[in-house]
């Protein structure tokens, strides 16, 4: 008799998200797909599933689930099999292999070493991951035999199994998520490396901060992985500096070459400048992450402070000559995630309709990264609906729109009339100093915004200066706007003040329980009217008053819709300043 299968992995956000640097954010979301599909894997190779009755994910074969491979898998494994318990067990031995595995790799350089708790460290990873299957008879019947199986799952996680601590003590947490005492104490060890050069190498490889403690778990995240190519990784500063850097390609490396002559002169070891992996090399910094176009950044590379003046006096004379104004600090977010999916999912009445599901939303997560990385952006997950990424403030619209089409097309075809599939994005733009939880948790809030609606984009940003601001709408208006908007600011014809005159107004008449019909559009043209741009025009156009002002009653009430308008416009100041050149380069892209 065959059984319907259904596997959970986890925990998924929590573990992903409790990172410091995006290294350890990507290597979050690599570990659960690889753990997935090693029990997917598990399934197959133990007999009690083929290839054809993997339901969830759905590869065309053996190869797709190999360690490594660009397929991507959720945490949810569904299966067809014939002995549920034996390939449950199969799945989950699977799972602990790769996890063991990548921990070995890992932690090789530590264990014997003074400071190092293997005996806690193995602990530690043993409890790390949630597996939990359920498994009915089948029916013959996929809708309830689906219907059935998962509430059986959603029963089994709600028992969860909570054993004794065995690897407690009384050391200091660790210092990434707080959640787990260090195993590995950073003194004792860095005190048994031969020499200081050593020692500051180690430092350099693994970029620890003074004080750094870690677990088991930290240390898998810091250092697991290290022969995948995307496991060095992107910092928020790179991908805040790409923005500023999209009018220069290979003609300015000869400028680049003699600022990195003076930072050697200046004793700058070759290794202390971060590389970026191959996919993501830039004509104009060619492997270098380019963090160090910030000055903050670059004077921390050097303890001499009359060396850090001397490089920060190169990195102006850089700009001079290749036409760079200090790249914006800013970067994006992105998180995506589809709507009615559950409804698509209960309108599939057999396993092959599912597996054609599964395939066409492998097909859009692999041409996901595709889409990312064509926008200069860094994936860090993307599995079924789900995509995460990294852009430069600049790309990330072109990238949401690119990806809610990409998915229309895909997955437009499949759920009820009227309930078709489609796709809603966040997006969070916010310092590349922040913390990376912060940056997250605006991003998962304006995920959750953009869903309210449905086939929306949500766009926040949280800036140093001033609260944070979020502009938001179904695709075809506020991303059709924003760049507008940008554009506008960007040649002087839309006074950058007249958004914080228009919030205020929307204050000041709110005060009014029931302003009169068409007052506060009115009093938003006076105030749009009176406005002078700083440069060139004496005063804002007419045509373009009428455009901020269109379509007000299609955004709800008068004073709700020029508050929208209000924010895009902050927002899209943010986009502007991000692209903004040097005035002598911007003059000679004109010509």
């Amino acid at each position: 008799m065959s059984h319907l299968l259904s596997i959970s992995l986890g925990p998924v956000q929590d573990f992903i998200a409790s990172a410091r640097r995006t290294r350890d954010f990507w290597f979050g979301s690599y570990l659960l797909s690889e753990l997935s599909k090693g029990a997917a894997r598990g399934l197959v190779d133990s007999g009690c599933c083929t290839i054809e009755n993997l339901v969830f994910p759905a590869p065309a074969d053996r190869e797709e689930l190999a360690r490594d491979s660009r397929l991507n898998v959720a945490n949810k494994i569904v299966a067809i099999v014939s002995d549920p318990q034996k390939a449950a067990q199969a799945a989950g031995a699977e799972v602990d292999h790769v996890l063991d595995t990548l921990f070995h790799q890992a932690t090789k350089e530590f264990r014997g070493c003074p400071g190092f708790d293997e005996e806690a460290a193995r602990l530690q990873i043993r409890d790390l991951v949630e597996f939990y299957w359920a498994s009915i008879p089948q029916t013959g019947n996929w809708v309830s035999d689906r219907a059935r199986v998962e509430a059986l799952l959603a029963a089994r996680k709600n028992l969860r199994d909570f054993g004794p601590v065995r690897w407690g003590s009384n050391r200091p947490k660790a210092s990434l998520d707080g959640q787990r005492e260090t195993v590995l104490v950073l003194g004792e060890f860095l005190n048994s490396l031969p020499n200081e050069a050593a020692r500051q190498r180690f430092v350099r490889r693994h970029r620890l901060r003074q004080g750094e403690t870690l677990c088991a778990v930290s240390m898998l995240k810091r250092c697991g992985a290290r022969g995948h190519e995307e496991a060095q990784f992107l910092s928020t500063a790179h991908v805040a500096a790409l923005s500023s850097l999209q009018h220069l390609d290979s003609s300015a490396r000869p400028a680049l070459k003699k600022f990195l002559d003076v930072l050697a002169d200046l004793g700058l070891d070759d290794e202390q400048l971060s590389r970026i992996p191959e996919d993501f090399h830039h004509p104009f910094l060619g492997n270098l992450d380019g963090q160090f176009l910030f000055e903050g950044r670059l004077e921390a590379l050097f303890e001499d402070r009359q060396a850090a003046n001397e490089a920060r006096r190169a990195l102006k004379a850089l700009r001079r000559e290749v036409g760079l104004r200090p790249p914006s600090p800013y970067y994006a977010i992105l998180r995506a995630d589809g709507d009615r999916m559950g409804v698509a999912i209960d309108a599939i009445d057999s396993a092959a309709g599912h597996r054609e599901f599964s395939r066409t939303l492998a097909g859009f997560a692999h041409q996901a990264g595709d889409i990312v990385r064509q926008h200069q952006g860094a994936q860090v997950y993307a599995g079924g609906d789900d995509v995460l990424a990294l852009l430069p403030v600049t790309r990330v619209l072109d990238c949401a729109v690119a990806l809610s089409r990409e998915f229309a097309a895909r997955l437009g075809s499949f759920g009820r009339e009227g309930q078709r599939p489609s796709l809603s994005v966040g997006v969070s733009v916010v310092h590349h100093s922040d913390p990376l939880g912060d940056a997250l948790e605006l991003a998962h809030r304006m995920e959750r915004e953009a869903k309210k609606q449905r086939n929306s984009l949500a766009v926040g940003v949280d800036k140093r200066s001033g609260s944070e601001v979020f502009a938001v709408g179904p695709w075809g208006t506020v991303d059709v706007r924003l760049p507008r908007w940008v554009q506008l600011l960007a040649s002087d014809a839309l006074p950058h003040g007249a958004a914080y005159e228009l919030r205020q107004l929307v204050v000041s008449l709110g005060e009014r329980r029931q302003p009169p019909k068409g007052l506060v559009e009115s009093e938003a043209r006076r105030v749009l009217m009176r406005k002078r741009p700083e440069r060139g025009r004496e005063k804002i156009q007419e045509e373009l008053v009428q455009e901020l002002l269109a379509n007000l009653s299609s955004d709800g009430s008068e004073a709700d819709a020029i508050l929208r308008r209000a924010r895009e416009i902050l927002v899209a100041g943010v986009f502007r300043e991000a692209a903004a050149v040097s005035p002598q380069r911007a003059q000679e892209v004109k010509r």
